[in-house]
C-alpha cells in the first residue's frame, strides 16, 4: 500500500473493502478470485478491492445509476469506464 492520498479516506475504503469481502457478494466473489485462484496475498487482493470499489463508486455517480451486483461479477470483473 502506497501512503499516498488522505490517510482518512484510505482508512475508509479499506475498512469498506474488508467488509465487502464477507459474505456473498460480488467483491467477496472477487476477493476469493485473486486469492485462491491467481495465487495473490491477502493485503494484494485489498488494494485492488478498494481500487474496485472506487471504480464502481465513479461509475454509479458519473451514469446515475443504482447499485447492481453485476458490476463486479466474476465474468466482468474489469470496469468499462474507470
Amino acid at each position: 500500500m502506497c501512503k499516498e492520498g488522505q490517510g482518512k479516506i484510505r482508512q475508509i475504503l479499506y475498512l469498506s473493502a474488508l467488509a465487502s469481502t464477507r459474505g456473498n457478494n460480488g467483491f467477496s466473489r472477487f476477493y476469493n478470485y485473486l486469492v485462491i485462484e491467481k495465487g495473490k496475498t491477502k493485503m494484494a487482493a485489498l488494494g485492488a478491492i478498494m481500487r474496485k470499489l472506487l471504480c464502481v463508486m465513479r461509475r454509479l455517480i458519473i451514469d446515475k445509476i443504482l447499485y447492481n451486483d453485476q458490476l463486479v461479477s466474476p465474468r466482468l470483473f474489469k470496469i468499462e469506464k474507470c
